[in-house]
This record gives C-alpha cells, sequence and structure tokens, in this order.
C-alpha cells in the first residue's frame, strides 16, 4: 500500500472516529469561510445574563471545559478556525450582552498559519477598541514549532493590553513546564486545569 493511501485511510479512520467538526476543531483547520462566523454565532449562541463571565475567541475557547473550570455562569463565546480577524465578527454581539468580563482567547491560528504579524496584531487593536467592558487578554500558546512566532505575537497582545487598560494572563509558562498538547495547538484537559487559577485571579469570584 502506498503512502498516500496509507494516510487517507488513517485519515478516514480519524474521521470515523472523531467525527468531522470535532476533527476540523483538533486539526485547526478553518471549516467556514469568514462570511459565515456571524451566522454560526447566531445559530450557537443564545443571549447571556448581564454581567456574565464571557470567553470569547477560537477553537481553544470553544473546547475548552468552562463549566468544569468556573461554573454555569462563564459563557463559552468560541468558534474553531477563528483568526483575530474574525473574532471581531461576532463580538459586537457578545458585548451587546454587557458581559461583566470578557476574556479574549485568540491568535493561535495566526501563528498557525503563519498570518503576517502586523496584520495580527492590527486585528487584535481592532477588537480592543471595540470592548466596552472589563477585559482579559490571554496569551497565545507557545504553539509547537512556531514558539518565536507566538512569542512575537504574544508581545503584540501584552501591549495593547496595558494601553487599553485590561488585564494580561501569560499562560506560556505554565504550560511550557508540562505536556500542554497533544498536536502542537489545542490544549489537553489537564492543560486547561492548569492555567485556570491563573485565568480565575483575573475573573475574580465566579457564581455557580
Amino acid at each position: 500500500m502506498s503512502f498516500n493511501a496509507v494516510l487517507l485511510a488513517a485519515l478516514a479512520a480519524a474521521v470515523r472516529l472523531a467525527g468531522v467538526d470535532r476533527l476540523v476543531l483538533r486539526l485547526g483547520l478553518r471549516h467556514y469561510p469568514p462570511a459565515h462566523f456571524e451566522a454560526i454565532a447566531r445559530e450557537r449562541f443564545r443571549p447571556a445574563a448581564p454581567g456574565s463571565i464571557v470567553f470569547a475567541g477560537d477553537s481553544l475557547v470553544q473546547l475548552a471545559p468552562l463549566e468544569d473550570m468556573f461554573g454555569r455562569s462563564v459563557r463559552n463565546r468560541g468558534i474553531g478556525g477563528a483568526y483575530l480577524s474574525d473574532v471581531a465578527i461576532w463580538l459586537p454581539a457578545v458585548l451587546a450582552d454587557r458581559p461583566g468580563r470578557l476574556l479574549l482567547l485568540a491568535g493561535a491560528n495566526d501563528v498557525a498559519f503563519r498570518a503576517p504579524l502586523a496584520e495580527s496584531a492590527a486585528a487584535a487593536r481592532r477588537l480592543c477598541e471595540l470592548i466596552d467592558c472589563p477585559a482579559t487578554i490571554v496569551s497565545v500558546p507557545p504553539i509547537r514549532g512556531k514558539q518565536a512566532a507566538a512569542a512575537a505575537l504574544n508581545r503584540e497582545l501584552k501591549a495593547l493590553a496595558a494601553e487599553f487598560g485590561f488585564d494580561w494572563v501569560d499562560v506560556v509558562p505554565a504550560l511550557s513546564a508540562m505536556v500542554w498538547t497533544d498536536d502542537g495547538v489545542h490544549l489537553t484537559n489537564q492543560a486547561y486545569h492548569r492555567i485556570a487559577p491563573l485565568l480565575l485571579a483575573s475573573i475574580g469570584p465566579v457564581s455557580s
């Protein structure tokens, strides 16, 4: 059997085991074009009560076990495959619910798929300009094989957090001290729980 045949067979098996949507998220592939993100958000996301804690971002948010980490009052507004520029499509609707705090975790796809740093930084600035509530910017994980690019984007994100008066949470040291990923991009369940105290320190008490 040729290498290509083996590769196709392995991919087919992975799809059967994980399901197409889950596999797309785990691989960090863009499943929907940018123009469809707004419709996806409208379909998936119900209005949140004012004062809610809201996480927004890419698949690192969508796949996060937020209820286990923090409680039922935390809302998940992540969509897999999103770049920083994509988050601006549904962020206004998130902000319209008047969250008590917004935590932004995005940029991993910008790093993984080599988006130009200047474009990613500009997209992050646009997000910061939209945010009109207490906010926390969370660093991009040390993407396997692209740690330097992740560090460069994190420097931009940290500077923006300082400029706009947002909290900054750097998860890189905690993740670098453990085996935090199975695929080089997405966090394991253990890794999510490792960074939970860092995020909780920014959020404050969360009601269940």
